[in-house]
């Protein structure tokens, strides 16, 4: 991920989740794989220049 401080501000949430409700919580988990799904689209987006829309719109066709 190219941008530090946006992967910082997520291990902080997922610390701060984890502390509140637990590694083996549904909260953690869903947390983790929403934030896991926003990484990978980030990553998609701005680490190449792939349009995820319309790789998604191609597969869909």
């Amino acid at each position: 991920m190219k941008n530090k401080h946006l992967e910082s501000e997520i291990k902080t949430l997922l610390n701060n989740v984890e502390k509140a409700f637990g590694k083996d919580s549904i909260q953690y988990q869903n947390l983790y794989y929403y934030f896991d799904i926003l990484m990978t689209v980030y990553e998609y987006n701005y680490g190449s220049e792939n349009d995820l829309l319309e790789a998604l719109k191609a597969l869909l066709t």
